[in-house]
């Protein structure tokens, strides 16, 4: 719980600190769940609590994966260990409005003395589809800041459902937020726009680096570029500038330069940065500019950098498959110069809890094929090391772990047949069509709309 005092209130909030979240889908009868670890995006089966709307309460023990159907569901928990993740549901009012309208102005923000471009579309539902509703009278209003009415007016809409209608900006209206308001057959629908005294920046900034990845010792050359839209080069500009180091396997950072500079006559700074010893993971450059006009603008660039004079590199970045049957980890690794390496790579798995819990040795030449099998379930993490470089990759292990494949499928009489396709299929759209292994594919008749 958070806690802000000022001199004679105070606010509170409460942030929830998790590391599990969770993905669901739910139409009202037919429901969803996958439960993901955060830390490494992999499945991670947990305890589900289902609570509906006389407050039941359904529990499934550790599964990753719910499908089943259910009705007046309320509240979904899910619990691993200490963590929580809670979603709520509420009651649809109505998914599909009989009258659906469609606001569109041309900017998102204007300056007073602009003109205001609003084009209105308006469509009829019949059975989920809509269609353009023609020749229907709608009533649009513009109102400003302090409830300042600037236009009433009613417009019809042409054969295609739309309608449009310009507003000349005051240049005497006051800056804030201004709303769209249009109502038909008394139901309305709002859109708003900013009016700002904004002025746009004329130039642009541009990062760059000489690689896309750099070994220890050896230098970036990161180099920032400011330019006129006219193409000439922004002289005498300041620009603040930082380079963090993002480690890999952690979203800690630590700030490794910074410094302010000045653009010379063809608009660059260079910025040569050598990369330290044990770095392993990214260098971000971030750049806030203002030219002689305090016109600012902000931008950043990533680079890969290694530790040590290798780059061991593998095929995948994660990896999935049942409980006892073996993954393979494959890659190569290559030196400072491009040139293929052989020997001796150290095979290092981590638990969920960051505990080593097996090690060993694999003997490689050039490329690497490296078995391994898990006989618990779970989330690992994999180091590979090679002389003074390492990676990671990452592991996922479940007895219900099911490989995808692709699905072969014809369309015959308006019918998807699936081929050799052991499981089940839904076909959706705004509603859930058919499921099983033949869908039938709804007879639908779309009237062409011109926007």
């Amino acid at each position: 719980m958070f806690e802000l005092q000022g001199k004679e209130n105070a606010y509170y909030n409460i942030v929830i600190v998790k590391s599990i979240d969770f993905i669901s889908i739910y139409d009202g009868k037919n429901l969803k769940i996958k439960i993901l670890n955060l830390k490494n995006q992999a499945l991670l089966p947990a305890d589900i609590f289902l609570i509906d709307k006389n407050n039941n309460i359904k529990e499934y023990n550790d599964i990753f994966e719910l499908s089943i159907k259910t009705y007046n569901l309320k509240k979904i928990i899910v619990k691993k260990n200490d963590s929580y993740a809670i979603k709520d549901f509420y009651n649809q009012y109505k998914v599909y409005t009989d009258n659906k309208i469609i606001i569109i102005t041309d900017k998102t923000i204007y300056k007073p003395g602009d003109p205001l471009h609003i084009k209105i579309h308006l469509f009829n539902a019949n059975k989920n589809i809509y269609s353009p509703a023609e020749n229907k009278k709608i009533q649009i209003k513009l109102i400003g800041p302090d409830d300042l009415k600037l236009m009433d007016k009613e417009i019809i809409t042409d054969e295609y459902g739309g309608a449009s209608i310009d507003y000349n900006l005051d240049k005497e209206l006051p800056i804030g937020y201004y709303s769209v308001i249009v109502n038909n057959n008394k139901k309305e629908t709002y859109y708003g726009f900013y009016l700002q005294n904004y002025i746009k920046p004329d130039y642009k900034v541009k990062l760059s680096a000489d690689k896309e990845y750099y070994f220890s010792n050896e230098i970036i050359h990161f180099k920032i570029n400011l330019k006129y839209y006219n193409e000439q080069p922004v002289n005498n500009a300041q620009v603040a500038y930082y380079i963090r180091y993002y480690p890999l396997n952690s979203n800690n950072s630590n700030m490794i330069y910074q410094g302010i500079g000045f653009t010379d006559r063809n608009g660059n700074i260079n910025l040569p940065i050598k990369v330290l010893p044990q770095h392993n993971g990214y260098y971000v450059l971030q750049v806030i500019s203002v030219d002689e006009s305090q016109r600012q603008l902000e931008d950043e660039l990533s680079v890969k950098v290694y530790n040590g004079e290798y780059l061991i590199k593998t095929d995948n970045y994660y990896y999935q498959n049942k409980l006892n049957e073996k993954i393979t980890i494959s890659g190569t690794v290559t030196d400072i110069k491009n040139r293929p390496a052989s020997g001796k790579m150290k095979i290092e798995i981590f638990d969920d809890s960051n505990k080593i819990i097996d090690s060993f040795i694999h003997t490689f030449k050039n490329n690497f094929f490296i078995p391994i099998s898990f006989n618990n379930e779970g989330s690992y993490k994999i180091k590979l090391s090679y002389s003074d470089s390492y990676t990671y990759v990452y592991a996922y292990i479940s007895k219900y772990y099911q490989k995808r494949k692709d699905i072969d499928y014809i369309i015959k009489d308006n019918i998807i047949h699936l081929i050799n396709f052991n499981g089940y299929a839904y076909l959706c759209g705004r509603t859930l069509y058919d499921e099983g292994n033949t869908l039938k594919i709804p007879k639908i008749h779309w009237k062409r709309i011109y926007l």
